[in-house]
C-alpha cells in the first residue's frame, strides 16, 4: 500500500499561497526603499511621502502635521524604517513607535494624545 506524500500537498499549498503572501507587508524590522529631497518642509509632508513610498499607515495628532522641520534631506535604499525616521525625527522631539505597519507618532512637547490615523497611498 502505498502512502501519498505529506510533503506534496504541504508543498502545492504553499505555493497557491505564495502570491498573497507575497503582497503582506514584512513584519518589522522592514527593509524600506525611500527617496526625500526637500529643504524646510513640514512633518506632514514627510509623513505624506514616507506613506507612499512605504505603504506604512501613520497615527499622529493633526497638530503635529503643521510642524516645520528644517534641512530633511534623504535618499536611502534598503535601509529599516526604524532608521529612517530616527533620521528624520532627530532632535525633534517627535517619536514614533512601529507596530505591524502602522507608525505612531507623538510630540514629546506636546500633551495632545494620538487622534488621527492616515493610510498610505
Amino acid at each position: 500500500m502505498k502512502k501519498k506524500p505529506i510533503c506534496t500537498s504541504v508543498a502545492l499549498l504553499l505555493a497557491a499561497m505564495s502570491p498573497t503572501m507575497m503582497a503582506v507587508p514584512l513584519a518589522s524590522p522592514q527593509l524600506v526603499n525611500v527617496e526625500i529631497s526637500v529643504n524646510r518642509t513640514t512633518v506632514g509632508e514627510v509623513i505624506r511621502h514616507l506613506a507612499q513610498q512605504t505603504g506604512y499607515e501613520f497615527s499622529y495628532d493633526d497638530a503635529l502635521l503643521s510642524r516645520e522641520l528644517s534641512g530633511v534631506t534623504l535618499n536611502v535604499q534598503n535601509e529599516r524604517i526604524e532608521n529612517v525616521l530616527k533620521e528624520v525625527f532627530d532632535g525633534t522631539g517627535i517619536t514614533y513607535k512601529i507596530v505591524g505597519n502602522r507608525i505612531f507618532l507623538k510630540d514629546n512637547n506636546s500633551n495632545n494624545e494620538l487622534i488621527k490615523t492616515k493610510s498610505g497611498g
